[in-house]
């Protein structure tokens, strides 16, 4: 699952929880000594077991959507042992199906109450709406020139070469390329769109290849062409915005969890 890929490095998790540390007191009314960090990962990761056991063993818990509940404008995790208070989600799960009494997705997909939740400001949610697109292989292709535009300064490490085809001259520049390519989609796996694997444009046969450009031509938005990748590193990027505007963000990489 695309969103699911986490780093399965101990010093990496450490890394994410000295992060979340120093947003606890943010969630106003949560006692940070009896409540936990959820990874909300989407009903297509099936095998909560396979999460790399250097994230279970620390106060980072992966649930589903049907795990948690609303109640008292708090956000709990249902366990064997009872609820537990959830003062932080990491929402791996995408942005479309994250409240269906506010937002149009399917009951079981999402966390009916948490949008008043947040509201309130008693949960702290990573990758909020609006900020997950940083999470999305589509915007790689523009680092190089904005890293220019934005700090006058080249990346330090080298952006995978990308195209996102939502441009209408793209898409038939990039069939033009020599081989190493490979068509994968532009939104993270939210539960909403249908889910395929990256798929190499070399080992396409010609109907294949001709099933997927007409595909890029009706809608070009969904899909990104990227180079199969050499010296540059597929980075997680995470972003917290909090109920009184703060905002951060945090970088993990390489993406070699589950």
């Amino acid at each position: 699952c695309s969103r699911a890929a986490l780093p399965a490095h101990s010093d990496q998790t450490q890394h994410l929880l000295d992060w979340l540390a120093t947003w606890n007191s943010l969630a106003p009314g949560t006692d940070t000594k009896n409540s936990i960090w959820v990874m909300l990962l989407p009903n297509s990761f099936k095998d909560l077991a396979s999460i790399n056991p250097t994230w279970t063993a620390s106060e980072i818990r992966p649930a589903r959507a049907s795990d948690l509940l609303v109640r008292h404008q708090q956000l709990y995790l249902q366990t064997q042992n009872g609820l537990l208070r959830i003062q932080g989600l990491i929402n791996l799960q995408g942005h479309d199906a994250l409240d269906p009494l506010e937002q149009s997705c399917p009951l079981d997909q999402g966390i009916a109450g948490l949008f008043e939740v947040l509201r309130r400001g008693q949960v702290l949610l990573i990758n909020p709406p609006g900020l997950v697109f940083l999470d999305s292989p589509g915007w790689l292709g523009f680092l190089p020139a904005l890293s220019q535009q934005l700090l006058n300064e080249a990346l330090i490490l080298p952006s995978i070469t990308s195209w996102w085809c939502g441009e209408p001259e793209v898409w038939p520049h990039v069939w033009d390329q020599s081989g190493g390519q490979r068509i994968i989609s532009t939104y993270p796996d939210d539960g909403l769109r249908a889910v395929w694997p990256p798929q190499d444009i070399d080992d396409l046969s010609h109907v294949q290849r001709s099933v997927w450009a007409q595909r890029m031509r009706s809608d070009g938005a969904a899909y990104t062409v990227q180079k199969n990748w050499a010296g540059a590193a597929p980075w997680r990027v995470l972003t917290l915005m909090s109920p009184q505007g703060q905002g951060s963000a945090l970088c993990l990489g390489p993406s070699t969890g589950q």
